[in-house]
């Protein structure tokens, strides 16, 4: 396995705090230099965030800064063809997570309505809505996730270590502290970690952003409309999303299984170099629990 150097470490977790706060400073600052000299950008075409527009623009400009500095390869960061087999691959592990989207359902019974009231998605304008916005929210994801953050990883812990580390750390940045709504954030970090968990090992297996898009933007959507039947109680509907989900799900689940089988193998510790295993423990914990008590305003 490839050793991290100490600029690649400062890459990673930058990415990361480019996801958390750093994307928010920068447009902040450029909003601001912009609105003083009396040019004002706007925020929203009407219902349409742009945020997440200037968010993919700034991060493909990191990109290609990186990429002319590191000299690496497109196909390196997850940007390679993509064919039918990767398709096909995409829409198999989209089923796989049938049960990752059960789990709330099950112990969290209340919080489909919860999150409906508190994103708003109580008719079906503001769902169509979030469904424009999402391909953008998706891609600034798996840009910051896949191609900074991801690629990086697995040269130096191959994939098992990656997969987990990469979940830890993604589930932690969308946990966040609500009064009275403990239960459900804390169904969030499980879900993101467990959904996580699957689309961090559909990276590992395809090498390929397109393909954990695919599954990112399909999965997203798939919830948001079933949070939708259950806040309007559209009960009828919402069994058939659930039963179709689950046979696909039991349909597939053998020919997704020997990837994860393939995929989680231990590698030998005694490989890694004592920096590498102190890194990857500020990576997947240290730093989100600092950003997590920072935005929370423990700290």
């Amino acid at each position: 396995m490839k050793r991290l150097s100490y600029l690649e470490m400062g890459e990673i977790l930058l990415a990361y705090f480019l996801y958390v706060l750093g994307l928010k400073i920068i447009l902040n600052f450029l909003f601001d230099s912009f609105s003083g000299i009396n040019i004002n950008i706007p925020f929203n075409v009407g219902n349409f965030q742009l945020y997440f527009i200037y968010t993919i623009i700034i991060l493909f400009i990191y990109l290609l800064i990186l990429k002319f500095i590191n000299k690496r390869k497109c196909s390196e960061i997850g940007f390679k063809s993509f064919s039918k087999k990767d398709l096909k691959f995409a829409l198999i592990f989209v089923t796989v997570l049938f049960p990752v989207a059960l789990i709330a359902r099950i112990f969290d019974p209340s919080f489909d309505i919860w999150y409906a009231n508190r994103e708003g998605l109580l008719t079906m304008l503001a769902v169509v809505m979030l469904w424009v916005q999402m391909p953008f929210i998706v891609l600034k994801e798996e840009l910051i996730e896949r191609s900074l953050i991801q690629s990086r990883l697995t040269k130096a812990y191959g994939p098992l270590i990656t997969i987990l580390a990469v979940s830890i750390n993604f589930g932690i940045a969308h946990f966040f502290l609500s009064i009275g709504g403990m239960l459900h954030t804390s169904m969030i970090l499980i879900t993101v970690f467990l959904g996580s968990i699957i689309m961090t090992t559909a990276y590992e297996k395809t090498k390929s952003i397109f393909t954990t898009m695919i599954i990112h933007f399909a999965y997203n959507v798939i919830v948001i409309l079933q949070v939708y039947l259950h806040a309007t109680e559209q009960i009828i509907y919402e069994l058939i999303f659930w039963l179709v989900w689950a046979v696909l799900f039991f349909m597939f689940f053998k020919r997704s299984a020997a990837v994860f089988k393939e995929l989680f193998v231990m590698p030998r510790l005694s490989e890694i170099a004592l920096k590498e295993k102190i890194f990857i423990v500020i990576f997947a914990v240290i730093f989100p629990m600092f950003f997590f008590l920072l935005l929370n305003g423990i700290i």
